[in-house]
């Protein structure tokens, strides 16, 4: 099984929300870490699957 992208993925740095997750957990603010990681997450995931290329399936 081959997976192939349509770049090398270095596009996904931008998506960074890790100082937003560290200053929300050191202020004492759950709510706003929760979302920075859930939005680290979901762009991240958005981004590779927006890049991927799945072969074929044949059975």
């Amino acid at each position: 099984l081959h997976i192939g992208f349509e770049d090398d993925l270095a596009g996904i740095l931008g998506i960074d929300y890790h100082e937003e997750v560290v200053a929300a957990i050191e202020a004492g603010d759950g709510e706003r870490a929760r979302r920075a990681i859930v939005r680290d997450i979901e762009e991240g995931a958005t981004h590779i699957l927006g890049q991927v290329k799945f072969p074929e399936m044949r059975h």
